[in-house]
């Protein structure tokens, strides 16, 4: 595994649009052994769009990450 015991924070801000292209990445990240820690603005934390709502979005990087996402 290329990234094992490497951590690495992953920041989503307001660029919803690209949220859904950026998962997979994060999940190939995590598959290679990366320690991901998720890390979310206001705006992916409270506003739901067309590109996904923020509740699934959270549960999405739990499910992946193992950790509820940072937001202070």
């Amino acid at each position: 595994m290329q990234l094992s015991g490497v951590r690495i924070g992953i920041g989503l801000t307001g660029s919803h649009c690209t949220i859904p292209e950026v998962i997979p990445e994060i999940e190939r990240h995590k598959q290679e052994g990366a320690d991901l820690y998720p890390i979310l603005s206001p705006a992916v934390l409270e506003t739901d769009t067309r590109f996904g709502n923020a509740e699934d979005i959270q549960k999405t990087l739990f499910t992946i990450t193992g950790r509820k996402p940072w937001h202070t």
